[in-house]
């Protein structure tokens, strides 16, 4: 429970049968996630439109479809270093590990958050949820 993008946020993800549901940015989320070591597939719907994403820990790349629009970035967890684009718009931010703020552009628009109890790969494998 929380809030993004001035709306609640009240997710389930159920780790057994790999499902994350509930609503975010006043509408459904109803994904379906497969995990390896090496990627994560996140499959179904959220923010009023189709999500289909790829998040490769090798290749350091989150790529796919959120928002009507396609996603594509590049990570570095070690410099906390996250470029690319999403919505059709540059994405531009970098993530301090010690206090945990992320900030920067995010698909057009400045980006401030800081993330309490969680990392940068946490906020990549729920990225959709940041782009309204």
């Amino acid at each position: 429970k929380g809030g993004v993008n001035g709306a609640e946020v009240d997710l389930f993800i159920d780790h057994e049968a790999r499902t994350v549901k509930g609503g975010a940015n006043g509408s459904p989320v109803d994904l379906v996630f497969w995990w390896s070591t090496e990627r994560i597939i996140t499959r179904g719907g959220a923010n009023l439109s189709q999500v289909e994403l790829l998040l490769d820990w090798n290749a350091k790349t989150l790529t796919g479809t959120a928002n009507n629009a396609p996603l594509r970035v590049s990570f570095d967890l070690e410099t906390g270093r996250v470029t690319g684009y999403a919505k059709n718009a540059q994405v531009d931010l970098t993530y301090d590990k010690v206090s945990g703020r992320i900030s920067g552009g995010l698909a057009g628009r400045p980006f401030d958050a800081t993330l309490t109890n969680l990392d940068l790969s946490d906020f990549l494998q729920h990225f959709y949820l940041f782009l309204k």
